[in-house]
């Protein structure tokens, strides 16, 4: 009779070591992101120090091209080419620990709660997950986002949207991109600029928009210049703008087209004072919450917006269903909220019944209305419905799961209005 033998201690040392290996990896390039933030802050902006001394060219090696204005020329590339490998091995390492407990251990969640609690114990608030690094500013938790220079950026974002647009414009059809705000705020956030660069991406981006004459809403421009707090836009767990918000920049985009195209809308419904909110209370996780466990991040609650006044729209959710008919209550989808387990529910997708590759409606109060179409991933979710209540006709594409068939037919129709809230394109649209 052989004896059987249990293998989860020895995985579990194997675990235990590269956990460890792991976190010290990470507290490692957190030093650097601190020697960073002081080098900008201190070196820098307090003291004066340029690119000559040692300190500021050997950490803030990224930035140098935009802050200093020198023509003198440094090797710094083998100690470039360290850091970078450096920093995608603490990716990679990281990503190695997550793949390892999801196979593992069932309780994964449970495991990560009590790392999360004595990181909390330690003040740690940054972590990283693969080719992202995670963080938490007064309790609003984003992704930092890397660097891109100004020939990536054309590359990979304006020449796609010059595509795109070009395929409307050739038939007269009024083309708008809307650049839909960064959850890290350039005016008060100290990520911005250090570990941070989604600011410097989007106005280099929209420079070179304005250059080649693609319209464009810079919706950053604007809640800065209403002097609205920048992280009261989003989900305080997820990358999204809530609800409010979203009517907030439907409310902009509307009375752009207005101006700028000569456009009727309906111009229902653009208040918050037209609605009733009805809040579910701390019934979900967004996306980055349920990444770091509700050990780190609390449920948040999950607002609807109901209109106090009367609608009436036609819904075709996917091209092969059938119209379903109601109110403004069908653009939400129900079943997606629950009060079960936070980290399970993702009550985002009932807004606009969540990412789908077309969605088109029909406001039956305004038929003769604009039709519009709007291009975008699922940061529409939460702007779309209140277009649809100012148009006659709206049509929502996401081009990740949209067919090149259904492309075909959507850009041969008579639109009014193109709405494109994204630069990722797809190749059979910008070669056609």
């Amino acid at each position: 009779m052989k004896e059987k033998t249990n293998p989860k201690p020895q995985k579990t040392k194997i675990l235990t070591v590269v956990a460890l290996a792991g976190t010290v990896a990470v507290f490692v390039a957190m030093l650097v992101i601190l020697a960073r933030t002081f080098t900008q802050t201190v070196l820098v902006d307090t003291l004066g120090y340029t690119e000559d001394n040692k300190i500021v060219r050997l950490l803030l090696k990224n930035r140098m091209k935009d802050e200093f204005a020198t023509e003198t020329t440094v090797d710094t590339s083998s100690v470039s080419s360290f850091i970078d490998t450096f920093l995608k091995a603490v990716r990679e390492k990281e990503a190695e620990i997550e793949m390892m407990a999801g196979d593992y251990f069932p309780g994964r969640n449970t495991i990560v709660k009590y790392v999360n609690r004595g990181e909390h114990l330690l003040g740690y608030d940054l972590a990283l997950y693969e080719n992202s690094s995670q963080m938490n500013i007064n309790g609003y938790f984003l992704s930092v986002i890397e660097e891109l220079s100004s020939e990536e950026i054309q590359e990979n974002r304006v020449e796609p949207l010059a595509d795109l647009a070009k395929v409307f414009c050739d038939k007269d059809i009024p083309f708008l991109y809307v650049e839909i705000p960064s959850k890290v705020c350039r005016k008060t956030d100290w990520a911005a600029g250090i570990v941070d660069f989604s600011n410097e991406n989007r106005e280099r981006m929209l420079r070179q928009l304005e250059v080649i004459s693609i319209p464009y809403l810079d919706l950053t421009d604007l809640l800065h210049s209403e002097g609205l707090e920048h992280h009261s836009l989003f989900f305080r767990t997820d990358h999204h703008m809530t609800l409010s918000s979203g009517l907030w920049a439907a409310r902009h985009i509307i009375s752009y087209a207005e101006q700028n195209y000569g456009i009727r809308f309906r111009n229902s419904g653009l208040q918050l004072d037209d609605y009733t909110e009805k809040i579910y209370e701390k019934v979900w996780l967004g996306s980055y919450g349920r990444k770091v466990t509700i050990e780190k991040a609390d449920a948040e609650d999950f607002p609807l917006l109901i209109p106090k006044f009367k609608t009436s729209y036609s819904a075709i959710w996917a091209d092969s269903s059938p119209a379903e008919t109601g109110d403004f209550t069908i653009l939400y989808d129900y079943d997606k909220i629950s009060y079960g387990n936070p980290e399970e529910t993702d009550a985002y997708a009932a807004y606009f019944h969540d990412n789908r590759p077309h969605i088109h409606i029909d406001n039956l109060l305004y038929p003769d209305g604009p039709s519009v179409l709007m291009i975008d991933t699922s940061f529409d979710n939460v702007i779309a419905p209140f277009v649809a209540e100012n148009v006659g006709h709206l049509d929502v594409i996401d081009f990740r799961s949209l067919t090149e068939e259904q492309w075909l037919e959507i850009k041969g129709r008579p639109y009014d209005l193109v709405i494109a809230a994204t630069y990722v394109i797809p190749n059979h649209v910008r070669n056609g």
